[in-house]
């Protein structure tokens, strides 16, 4: 059936060509009219609190203002620069989406002054959440903050609506990943247009899947930033995929294979790797699902897809485009022939260093294993401290205003000022006012007596009086461990003893809402983890017949990606080496970041795994000696699986380029596993575990094997003049292996 589709494919050429032209100017229709979702559902209290607030508040009251923050050199009640931030106030007032503001200088503001009287804040409520917030009001209010200030006042935005539009995510971090990647295709291939099919082939399906992605957008909730996220993975394994087929086509073509039986035995070789690599990883991505995360479902999603059209991108428009070319592909060379076939064949044979190399490790594999293992358990140990959460506005670059705002604050009234908890109440079911007030007033004096809280405001009632809403400032910072402490203790301690008579409390806030997202997902981890390597041990046990590989790839994997999160907590969270990323470090790190690591990572980890393990069996179906087979298919895959692995790295480091940190927390989570992945597994675990398991490598019942459906990883077809065919060795090999 595959051989039949790319068969097709290759003699259609000009059909397909189109038809993948028709398919990306269609979808990319879409993306004019796509619908972005920048709001999502947290299951927990948080929610519930936000929800009381959406309906019973006049908007702004959730905490999604902007916080304007005055900086005065004497003391903000000074006459002149109560006039100029009140003048200031009151034109910010009359801007679009503004629906009101909380000033330091009246009563509804009590508090908002520091105690030496240099600092105070005032709120801007908006009839927006801050990630609806346009970027023309952020920029009208910068204006009317810079005309504001003077020698005497500092004013600065704070917020998360301002720290959203300071968020430079590296807009040209696709461009830049994606010219590195053209770089080591031209050193791989040494011609110009051998390095560029893959290139176009995947710039085709990144176009798909974009507009793929966007048109899902009026069925589904995708988050905002999930094209990005998806374009990273995308670029690097629309041209991995690419660039494994175009390696084994030019072997095949060196080996003088023609036309379309050239193209065949590149198809049935790594195109039909790529399924099984692409379809593991579009596994692994939809696997988020179990989640339950509105976020986490659209950006699995939205990832999932553009590797789909990666997938199918490698399948059927590459085959059109080696008809095309035919020898053609090594048209524009940058080097001689001579070179260009040298290359061709060292990579053919698998001879070269990289199989001393093997061959070196074969002769101690127990050794080497174990040092191996050592070194990744080693790497892992910090992620036994992992803390999920989310980083506040104190690691924003030093120059932007959302973290001048965040440093004055803390300076003029303490760090929890920059993440206050809403504890809203719900009165609802307290009969009279009386009551009501008594309520409110055994839930204020328990908040007060906790050590951990700085200041607690009035209650703010609304304009029925069924609902009131608590402001409690936290001693601590936002992403400090002492403020999610106190976020329990106020849940499960204050909260219990005040609720009485009907009253119903829950605790909000954008600190509060981080920690339940975080439980969410920390709940739900293990599950994810098990679907996605249950799904990845059977597309590995369909493809390579044999029990124990896919068991050894899955810990491998594992292994990978444990040492992938140490060295993620070690950066991020405990600040080690930090400046080389650009940023403080010290912070949690993101709830979605595990997930989505090990997802995207697990994946693209079994899509080298398959090109490799792909490779070394058909030397062993071909000879039946498993030593020789790993040494030269891990000879012969060196080459290209080291360049796939530097495109992976050019594409996902220039994802830290920028100064979000999500992002750049992306790109170096994302880079760490895959180079552990080329430098350790590749050369040294994969080598030495299938040294030690010899012939066990290949077992598999053959009650089992009879019962599982068949899909042939390999399925080369005869050499030019071998008219006996590769099939009949190999069926004897593999029948000695399943005894």
């Amino acid at each position: 059936m595959a051989e039949a589709v790319f068969r097709w494919c290759y003699r259609h050429r000009w059909k397909v060509v189109v038809a993948w032209i028709a398919v990306v100017i269609g979808l990319s229709a879409a993306m004019s009219s796509a619908s972005y979702s920048r709001e999502f559902e947290t299951p927990g209290e948080s929610q519930r609190a936000h929800d009381i607030l959406d309906t019973r508040f006049p908007r702004g009251e959730s905490g999604d203002g902007v916080d304007v923050v005055l900086r005065a050199g004497q003391d903000v009640r000074d006459a002149g620069v109560r006039r100029q931030a009140t003048a200031m106030l009151r034109k910010a007032d009359r801007l679009p989406h503004v629906q009101g503001y909380v000033s330091p200088y009246d009563p509804p503001g009590a508090g908002r002054i520091s105690a030496d009287g240099t600092t105070a804040f005032a709120t801007l409520r908006l009839d927006v959440s801050g990630f609806d917030v346009p970027a023309s009001l952020i920029d009208d209010l910068r204006k009317l903050a810079t005309e504001t200030a003077s020698d005497s006042l500092r004013v600065e935005l704070g917020g998360q609506a301002v720290r959203n539009a300071e968020s430079n995510s590296g807009g040209q971090a696709e461009m830049i990943g994606f010219l590195a990647a053209a770089v080591i295709l031209l050193v791989v291939f040494g011609s110009v247009v051998a390095a560029g099919v893959p290139l176009l082939t995947a710039l085709m399906a990144l176009g798909a899947g974009m507009g793929g992605i966007a048109a899902l957008t009026a069925v589904t909730d995708i988050p905002e930033f999930a094209p990005q996220l998806a374009a990273m993975v995308g670029i690097g394994v629309g041209i991995d995929y690419a660039l494994f087929v175009i390696t084994r086509y030019r072997e095949a073509l060196a080996r003088g294979h023609a036309g379309e039986d050239a193209a065949m035995v590149a198809m049935n070789t790594a195109g039909r790797a790529v399924l099984v690599a692409g379809g593991t990883v579009v596994l692994s991505l939809l696997g988020v699902l179990v989640i339950g995360d509105q976020a986490l479902r659209g950006l699995g999603i939205a990832a999932a897809v553009a590797v789909l059209f990666t997938m199918l991108a490698a399948v059927t428009l590459l085959p059109a485009l080696l008809s095309l070319l035919g020898r053609r592909i090594d048209s524009l060379p940058l080097t001689s022939r001579r070179r260009r076939a040298k290359a061709v064949e060292a990579t053919a044979e698998g001879r070269g260093w990289t199989f001393r190399w093997v061959r070196g490790v074969q002769r101690r594999p127990l050794l080497w294993g174990l040092l191996s293992a050592v070194f990744l358990v080693t790497l892992a140990l910090p992620a036994f401290s992992l803390r999920l959460g989310s980083a506040d506005a104190g690691n924003m670059p030093a120059e932007t205003s959302s973290r001048q705002a965040y440093d004055l604050l803390a300076d003029g009234f303490g760090p929890g000022f920059n993440g206050p908890l809403l504890v809203v109440a719900d009165l609802g079911g307290v009969p009279g006012t009386a009551a009501r007030d008594a309520a409110l007033a055994r839930l204020g004096a328990g908040l007060r007596e906790d050590p951990g809280v700085a200041g607690v405001t009035p209650p703010r009632r609304n304009d029925p009086g069924d609902a009131a809403v608590i402001t409690v400032y936290p001693r601590s910072g936002p992403q400090e461990k002492d403020t999610e402490a106190l976020v329990q203790r106020v849940r499960q301690d204050v909260v219990p003893a005040a609720a009485t008579d009907g009253i119903q409390v829950h605790v909000g806030g954008r600190v509060a809402g981080d920690l339940d997202g975080a439980a969410q997902i920390g709940d739900r981890l293990a599950l994810l983890i098990a679907l996605v390597i249950g799904m990845a041990l059977l597309l590995l046990l369909l493809a390579f017949r044999s029990l124990l590989l896919p068991v050894k790839a899955a810990l491998m994997n594992l292994l990978v990606i444990g040492a992938s999160y140490g060295v993620v907590v070690a950066v991020f969270q405990w600040g080690w080496a930090a400046d080389l990323v650009g940023l403080p470090g010290g912070a949690p790190v993101e709830s979605v970041m595990p997930l989505l690591m090990f997802a995207i990572a697990f994946g693209l980890s079994m899509d080298y795994e398959v090109f490799l393990l792909s490779r070394v069996r058909e030397h062993w179906l071909r000879t039946g000696d498993n030593s020789a087979a790993v040494a030269q298919g891990v000879g012969s895959t060196a080459r290209v699986i080291t360049a796939a692995g530097l495109i992976m790295l050019a594409v996902f480091g220039s994802f830290m380029l920028g100064d979000d940190r999500l992002i750049k927390l992306f790109g170096f989570a994302l880079a760490v596993p895959i180079l552990l992945d080329i430098l350790v597994v590749r050369l040294v675990l994969v080598p030495a575990t299938m040294e030690l398991l010899g012939r066990a490598n290949w077992y598999l019942p053959r009650a089992l094997d009879r019962r599982l459906p068949r899909f042939d990883v390999e399925a080369p077809g005869p050499e030019p003049g071998d008219t006996s065919g590769d099939r009949a060795p190999a069926a004897a090999v593999a029948a000695k292996g399943q005894s």
